[in-house]
């Protein structure tokens, strides 16, 4: 969570994998477990979003760069999963999420909808990082919040940091 005059301005949640499992179980469990079965280590992200003015690609950008480091580097996990709406795409071409379930009904939250599972495999988002972070101007074409991440160096100072306390 992130604060900004003693308002929340943004957060993000890492639901870390354990024998109880995930909330996206729930409705997407066969899809899941075929990716614990291949040996993948997996996070779930649950509410990310910021609000207001602070709804900015660098701002995104930092978020899910923290998700990352924590997930790779301090917890060994080899991807991210969240359950969205079909008709979401945000992750997929922001962050570079593929499909890995077909369309199903969720009935756990409120009320029922449709949801799909989305992955990244944390490898890929670290070379997209290495290639793209801390450069702020997105190559033409580039549409992903790649550019906006920190750089490499920034990266390094930040695990350790955190590997601190």
């Amino acid at each position: 969570m992130v604060e900004h005059k003693d308002n929340i301005t943004g957060t993000i949640t890492l639901c870390f994998d354990t024998p109880l499992g995930l909330d996206v179980d729930a409705t997407h469990k066969s899809d899941v477990d075929q990716l614990r079965v291949n040996g993948r280590k997996l996070v779930e992200i649950t509410n990310f979003a910021t609000k207001g003015t602070f709804n900015n690609k660098r701002i995104m950008a930092s978020f899910a760069h923290i998700a990352f480091i924590y997930a790779r580097y301090i917890h060994g996990c080899t991807d991210f999963v969240i359950e969205v709406k079909p008709s979401s795409h945000y992750y997929e071409k922001m962050l570079e999420f593929r499909r890995c379930s077909k369309e199903k009904l969720c009935t756990w939250r409120k009320k029922d909808e449709m949801s799909v599972l989305l992955c990244l495999d944390l490898d890929h988002m670290g070379k997209q990082i290495g290639k793209f972070g801390g450069s702020l101007q997105p190559p033409p074409g580039e549409k992903s919040l790649y550019p906006y991440f920190f750089s490499k160096q920034d990266e390094i100072g930040i695990t350790n940091r955190l590997k601190q306390g």
